[in-house]
């Protein structure tokens, strides 16, 4: 399953930029989450000019608004482990990061890429990959019980960016 969201934070790109890679802000996304714990960590690069940091954040979410078969194995909680591995920047600031999203101990994950790139005065960040659950007959059911709840999940984070850029 296809998710492909776009969000227009009103800020400069390197705004955005220094948000996202913000321990404290990534502190915050796993908080208003909702997560039961979490764990951030955020590898430097040795050299910026060739690529950006590593951000992963690790978060113990509640099963509540999965679907009841995939409840039935994975049970009351599930870690969710983001990986986010920034590229350099290109001379107008964009920038690209590979982005994988995990749940732990399953076989759904999703796969694909973060895009940040200046448009005026304002930043459009796109968020886009590929869902799967490869779990047979029912993988087509779970994929489409968890792509909204990733789809809330990056309307919390626009939410979450503009309070951020804000300040």
């Amino acid at each position: 399953m296809r998710i492909t969201e776009q969000l227009r934070h009103p800020a400069s790109v390197h705004a955005v930029y220094a948000m996202l890679r913000d321990p404290a802000y990534q502190e915050l996304r796993c908080e208003r989450s909702g997560s039961l714990g979490h764990e951030v960590t955020i590898e430097e690069p040795v050299d910026e000019a060739i690529y950006g940091p590593t951000v992963v954040t690790r978060r113990r979410m509640a099963t509540d608004e999965f679907p009841d078969v995939t409840k039935s194995l994975i049970g009351r909680t599930v870690d969710i482990v983001e990986t986010t591995s920034w590229g350099a920047a290109s001379s107008d600031g964009t920038r690209e990061a590979s982005f994988t999203l995990s749940v732990e101990k399953t076989p759904v994950n999703l796969v694909g890429g973060v895009h940040i790139a200046p448009e005026g005065d304002h930043t459009v960040h796109t968020v886009d990959g590929e869902l799967s659950a490869h779990v047979p007959f029912i993988g087509g059911k779970i994929e489409r019980a968890i792509g909204p709840i990733i789809t809330r999940a990056i309307e919390l984070e626009d939410q979450l960016g503009r309070e951020w850029l804000a300040r």
